[in-house]
């Protein structure tokens, strides 16, 4: 397995329209082929914010890598800085879903 991480921090102001351009792409990306996990975490204190997608492969991940760029250009009106991405093997997973 392989792992996008994208670390952000939100505009104070912009919380509540990024969570709904948020809501209006989750089912995109839920149709990426070979997503296996996909979790958005947030703190509203703070604005900082974690995503963290896990692919079954390298590949997998690399194949929908323009679609995701293409996505988080678009939230590029709601951070307040320009987000630090990193990617690398799943060393431990669990799903207990």
């Amino acid at each position: 397995m392989y792992a996008r991480v994208v670390t952000f921090n939100l505009k104070p102001d912009s919380w509540d329209d990024a969570l709904d351009a948020l809501d209006a792409i989750t089912e995109r990306i839920g149709a990426f082929p070979g997503l296996k996990s996909w979790t958005n975490i947030g703190n509203r204190e703070t604005g900082k914010g974690l995503t963290v997608a896990v692919y079954e492969s390298k590949d997998a991940m690399e194949a929908v890598t323009s679609q995701v760029d293409e996505i988080l250009s678009g939230f590029g009106q709601y951070f307040s800085a320009p987000p630090t991405i990193d990617v690398g093997d799943v060393l431990a997973h669990i799903d207990n879903a």
